[in-house]
């Protein structure tokens, strides 16, 4: 079994220095005991593992701020079959030509996406035009207002492709091409609704990150359509933006719970929740110290890293709407990175003062303890996950809390005799 290296800031490193080395994970004896200054400390330093919960479990949540991120990212195939699939979504409104005269007619259109990084082997996308009404609030795979979902999967798109593009590593940072006319002057009239256009990537085992409208559609590198006008005399310019963008994603190998807590991004974002029982420590003890330990089932990391952070609850647990702490150094409990080559038996240390606090009060004071969350930092835009062996798992790998306390002192020591 082999420790995942945790980064954690250095705020949160130096209170917990002197008594790191002994809340070990293995072995009864704390390690490291032997080398702390006299006084209380020296022999007097226990350590228990608390491995049992009152509640743990995994739990979805509603990734509605997808429609602010920063980047629409699609894929195919990737990493593996049948593996992940990504497709972005945009919608280009008219409403500023419905002043212009009838005989104005759009002349030329021009489509362009910018992306990052350039990918490095060739990728080709077919756009289709989409035939279902949809929010980019509300869009998933498998849903496209609240309440109301795909015909199918994945979008309501025409199969039919409006355009095939192909790019790769011999153009710096977008593409442009064509887009047809007929299209657009069927949305202005109102033949065909306008519901926008669906990328759909061909080229497997790669992802594409393009940029998006981003926070308040202000972001010009967003998608948008350049497009001359015939008016009276000379043609005209316009540039038009996305008014809607969002990426929809599937993960056929998504990670399933069997008994396991899983935390995963994109779609479906899930965190894990745990409610630890501390009755177990004993009364009048002095917490030094404390670790979260868990155990890596199966992970998936398909990009460089998943970084995964340990965040205290601020309300009693109600699913997608449990208010967590913030994700700064003064709030974290600890923080940990999953490698690309994480395999099964790994384990993910948490550990911080903050923590060590967060368990002293719930010690206290019983009826502050509401638990704990596991967040990806990155949650609604990262992809994969990962699967830790669950309350029920054997008990070397089973969640659990470490903690290095110091006993009570014997009120007799220091007392002259009478």
């Amino acid at each position: 079994m082999r420790r995942l290296q945790a980064r954690i800031p250095a705020a949160l490193i130096l209170g917990f220095a002197l008594v790191a080395g002994a809340c070990a994970e293995e072995g009864a004896s704390p390690v490291g005991v032997e080398l702390l200054p006299g006084g209380i400390l020296a022999g007097g330093i226990q350590s228990l593992a608390l491995d049992e919960f009152s509640r743990a479990l995994d739990y979805a949540i509603f990734p509605s701020d997808r429609a602010e991120a920063d980047r629409l990212v699609t894929a195919h195939a990737w990493p593996a079959d049948p593996g992940f699939e990504s497709r972005a979504l945009f919608r280009f409104s008219f409403e500023a030509f419905d002043s212009l005269a009838v005989e104005v007619a759009v002349v030329e259109a021009q489509l362009r996406l910018a992306y990052s990084p350039t990918p490095a082997e060739p990728v080709t996308f077919t756009l289709h035009r989409v035939t279902s009404e949809w929010s980019e609030e509300a869009a998933t795979w498998e849903r496209r207002l609240l309440g109301a979902g795909w015909a199918a999967p994945g979008g309501d798109f025409d199969p039919q492709p409006l355009i095939e593009l192909t790019f790769g590593p011999d153009q710096a940072d977008s593409v442009r091409v064509d887009f047809p006319l007929e299209l657009i002057e069927d949305w202005r009239s109102g033949a065909i609704a306008n519901h926008g256009v669906i990328l759909v990537q061909q080229t497997p085992g790669v992802a594409v990150e393009f940029a998006s409208r981003g926070l308040g559609g202000t972001n010009r590198n967003g998608p948008l359509l350049d497009v001359e006008l015939a008016l009276v005399g000379p043609t005209s310019a316009a540039t038009i933006l996305a008014i809607e963008d969002v990426f929809i994603v599937v993960d056929e190998a998504a990670l399933e719970s069997d008994g396991g807590l899983v935390l995963s991004g994109a779609e479906p974002v899930r965190r894990v929740f745990l409610d630890p029982a501390v009755e177990e420590i004993p009364d009048g003890v002095t917490i030094a110290a404390a670790r979260l330990v868990l155990t890596i089932e199966e992970a998936r990391v398909p990009g460089d890293t998943l970084t995964v952070v340990a965040r205290p609850a601020l309300s009693e647990f109600v699913g997608e709407k449990t208010l967590l702490g913030s994700v700064t150094p003064a709030a974290v409990l600890g923080a940990a990175v999953i490698p690309p080559d994480a395999a099964p038996g790994d384990t993910l240390s948490f550990e911080s003062p903050a923590l060590t606090r967060l368990l002293r009060d719930w010690v206290m004071d019983p009826d502050s303890r509401l638990g704990l969350a596991l967040t990806l930092v990155d949650e609604r835009s990262a992809f994969g996950g990962v699967r830790f062996f669950g309350p029920g798992a054997a008990a070397d790998v089973r969640p659990r809390i470490r903690v290095l306390y110091i006993p009570p002192s014997d009120p007799g020591l220091g007392n002259p005799d009478p």
